[in-house]
C-alpha cells in the first residue's frame, strides 16, 4: 500500500495543466501516488496527462468513457485509490513544495490514525493572494466534536488542503451538486473523531481560473434546485440534530446571496424576477432567521420591497418556500 494517493479530476483543462501538475510533482515521495482521471475532455488534457505519466511513474492515468463530472470523478478516484491517506487537487490549482507529504506526515507524528488532516488554504482573487486563515482552528486540548462549529464555516470551500484516512471516507461519497464540496465537507465534520492541522503549508486555489464565470451566475437557471437538493441530501446523511446544522444553514444562504448579487443581469421580465428573488429571501431568512433581508445586496433589496408590498400579509413555512422555490426554478433552463 502507498502512504498516499493524490486524486486529480480533469476536464478540459490543457491550458493550466503543465504549470499545476509540476507544482504537484515536485519533490513528491515515491510512496505517493497520483491519479490523473480524466473525464472525457475535449481538449488535450489526456494527451498531456499521458505523457506526465510516462515520465513518472508513480502517476496513473485513468479515463471516463463521457462526462461524468467532478462528483463522479472524484468518487471514482476513492475507489482506485491505494493510499493509506486520500487526498485531492484540482487540475488548475498549485500547492507548496511536498504540501501532501507534509501532511501525511503530520498524520504520523501526531497522532495514530487521524481521519483528517488539514493544510493552509489561499485563494486568489485577480491573481492577488491572501490566507483564508492562518490561525489555528482546532485546539489540541478539546475533543472535534466540541469544535466542529467553528471549523466547518472556515474549512467548507474545499476539500482539496486536506487529506482523510482511506477507512474514514468508507461509505462516503461526493454528491453530483454544484458546491460539492460543502456538501462533503459537511458529512465527514458531522462524523470525524480525530483531525488534526498545519498551517506551515499551503493549497493555492485560483479563483482567476474557474469555469464559473459569470455566466454561471448571470442566469436564474436550476442552480436553485440543486442548492434545495443539496441541503436535503445532507440533512438525509447527518440528520437534523446535527451540531453543524446551523453552520450549515448560513453558509446555503450565502450561495443563494452570490447569486442575488447578479440578478441585475438576469433576463427576465420584471415581474418573473421579483417573484423569484422574494421568494430566495423568504426561504433565506426562514432557513437562517438572523439574516436580514438588505443584507443581500442594494438591488435585490429594492426588489424585495417591492415583492412584499404585492405578497401582502401571505405567510409561508419554510417548506412551503422550499416547494415555492423549486416550482419557480423549473421555469428555467438547467445551467449547461
Amino acid at each position: 500500500m502507498k502512504n498516499l494517493s493524490i486524486v486529480v479530476p480533469i476536464y478540459n483543462k490543457a491550458k493550466y495543466l503543465e504549470d499545476s501538475l509540476n507544482s504537484l510533482l515536485k519533490n513528491q515521495s515515491s510512496e505517493t501516488e497520483i491519479l490523473l482521471i480524466d473525464d472525457a475532455s475535449r481538449d488535450d488534457s489526456f494527451s498531456i496527462i499521458s505523457e506526465f505519466a510516462q515520465k513518472n511513474n508513480h502517476v496513473r492515468v485513468l479515463k471516463n468513457e463521457s462526462n461524468a463530472g467532478v462528483s463522479y470523478t472524484r468518487n471514482k478516484g476513492i475507489y482506485e485509490a491505494n493510499g493509506e491517506y486520500i487526498g485531492f487537487f484540482d487540475a488548475d490549482d498549485s500547492v507548496d513544495d511536498r504540501f501532501y507529504q507534509t501532511l501525511y506526515q503530520t498524520a504520523i507524528k501526531k497522532r495514530k490514525h487521524p481521519d483528517m488532516i488539514v493544510g493552509n488554504l489561499t485563494t486568489s482573487i485577480q491573481n492577488s493572494s491572501f490566507p483564508i486563515n492562518k490561525e489555528a482552528i482546532l485546539n489540541p486540548y478539546l475533543p472535534f466534536s466540541l469544535q466542529r462549529k467553528k471549523f466547518f464555516y472556515k474549512e467548507s470551500l474545499s476539500c482539496c488542503n486536506k487529506i482523510y484516512h482511506r477507512d474514514f471516507l468508507e461509505g462516503k461519497k461526493f454528491p453530483d451538486y454544484i458546491n460539492e464540496d460543502i456538501y462533503f465537507h459537511n458529512l465527514v465534520c458531522h462524523t470525524a473523531k480525530k483531525v488534526i492541522e498545519n498551517r506551515n503549508v499551503n493549497y493555492y486555489y485560483h479563483t482567476e481560473h474557474s469555469e464559473r464565470s459569470l455566466s454561471y451566475f448571470n442566469q436564474p437557471n436550476g442552480n436553485f434546485i440543486e442548492f434545495i437538493e443539496g441541503y436535503n441530501w445532507t440533512l438525509s446523511k447527518v440528520g437534523n440534530q446535527s451540531c453543524l446544522n446551523d453552520s450549515f444553514k448560513k453558509t446555503q444562504c450565502i450561495l443563494f446571496q452570490s447569486f442575488l448579487e447578479f440578478c441585475i443581469d438576469w433576463n427576465l421580465p420584471y415581474h418573473e424576477k421579483r417573484k423569484l428573488i422574494g421568494t430566495i429571501v423568504d426561504y433565506c431568512i426562514h432557513l437562517c432567521p438572523e439574516m436580514e433581508a438588505k443584507n443581500f445586496g442594494e438591488i435585490p433589496f429594492i426588489i424585495y420591497l417591492d415583492y412584499l408590498k404585492q405578497k401582502g400579509s401571505q405567510e409561508f413555512t419554510t417548506k412551503e418556500l422550499e416547494k415555492k422555490l423549486t416550482l419557480l426554478s423549473k421555469i428555467y433552463p438547467r445551467r449547461k
